[in-house]
């Protein structure tokens, strides 16, 4: 009796097995044709751009080229204009939502690389487009969003020399090394966290297109949700070496181009009866190219530590008038600085602190270290 009870026991088991790997086998296979069909439906936007024409919002998405022409590598011309979609109405929402009754396809931004702010619209408000992205979840969070000088919808007239797609060529920009500390870095995670922390007051990521290249350098300056004007490259720089947001940028001085590897700043109160702040920077750099620098001339390296620390130095007080004398703004968020670090020095400061900002005395030290020297 338990000999076959046995028996009977191994054949269900076997049955079960097999039951349970034929339905596994099934539901791979169908999952994989529904998604493959549901890939043929959609719409893959690759940048997408907001502009404001009168008081309608104006939406342009620019698409991969092969998706809409059907041709591929070397048969693609170069020359011909990026394939685009461009519609307008009161809000960004119901552009799109015109843009699907004509389009035969689902649109999908789950792959868009370059989110564009046209220069007009970010004037005008921001805040429209920070609650946009807030509901609009199936945009791709990690999507870099930059202010167009200009109008946001020229980027279907870019043609770069280096890459067939617009977004792939802007994309690569943002991920260049050595410019990490002239412009601003922000995808549009960073930008709904900053409209919230700052409350609209911040620096944002800026963009010149021209009709066959890009130029990323600077920032564009946020006060109270509204663009209110731009930093150059250089004074971008000196901005985020204050906050320790640089990586490997190239500075050059007189006969020396030097990389920065390593840079961290340190802010301290010298005083709050008249509102000074000291900003410690600590460089270590190697000298990419130099005239008449030998490794062993120990003299020399040191005078080219002291020119690089009064170029560093130059740089961060131009910064900081800028901000402080053109618009009155702090973008290297110092208040946060004190709120955190010196909470009764904040209180003192925190209801005028809009008029105080401006007054603030900064001393600047920099202390630099040459770690390689490079070519002669």
């Amino acid at each position: 009796m338990f000999h076959w009870i046995f028996k009977w026991s191994r054949k269900t088991m076997k049955k079960t097995l097999l039951l349970t790997l034929t339905i596994i086998l099934m539901s791979i296979s169908l999952s994989g044709c529904w998604d493959l069909a549901d890939i043929d439906k959609r719409l893959f936007v690759a940048s997408f751009a907001i502009d404001k024409d009168d008081n309608n919002f104006v939406v342009t998405l620019t698409v991969p080229s092969n998706l809409t022409t059907g041709s591929t590598g070397s048969n693609q011309n170069q020359d011909a204009p990026v394939p685009s979609f461009r519609e307008e109405s009161s809000t960004i929402y119901g552009a799109l939502d015109k843009l699907s009754l004509r389009i035969n396809r689902m649109i999908d931004f789950s792959h868009t690389s370059v989110i564009l702010i046209g220069e007009d619209t970010a004037r005008d408000d921001l805040k429209p487009i920070q609650e946009f992205l807030e509901r609009f979840a199936s945009v791709n969070r990690r999507a870099q969003i930059s202010i167009s000088e200009g109008k946001a919808e020229n980027i279907e007239k870019l043609h770069s020399k280096l890459e067939k797609q617009t977004s792939v060529y802007l994309d690569t920009i943002y991920e260049n090394r050595n410019s990490l500390g002239y412009f601003v870095h922000q995808d549009v995670n960073d930008f709904i966290r900053m409209m919230h922390s700052t409350g609209g007051n911040m620096l944002m990521s800026k963009v010149k297109i021209g009709p066959n290249d890009a130029y990323i350098g600077g920032a564009a300056v946020i006060k109270d949700n509204k663009m209110v004007g731009w930093l150059d490259a250089e004074e971008t720089l000196g901005i985020n070496l204050i906050k320790n947001k640089i990586k490997n940028p190239l500075i050059p001085c007189d006969n020396i181009t030097f990389e920065v590897s390593n840079s961290h700043a340190k802010l301290s109160v010298i005083s709050s009866y008249v509102p000074t702040i000291g900003i410690d920077i600590k460089v270590r750099c190697n000298i990419l190219e130099a005239v008449e620098l030998s490794p062993t001339d120990e003299k020399k390296i040191k005078a080219a530590e002291g020119i690089i620390s009064a170029r560093i130095k130059s740089i961060v007080y131009k910064s900081l008038d800028t901000i402080q004398n053109e618009y009155g703004f702090d973008a290297i968020q110092l208040g946060e600085f004190l709120y955190k670090f010196y909470p009764d020095i904040w209180k003192k400061y925190q209801q005028d602190w809009n008029e105080i900002f401006p007054n603030v005395r900064f001393i600047v030290n920099v202390d630099s270290t040459i770690q390689k020297v490079g070519s002669i």
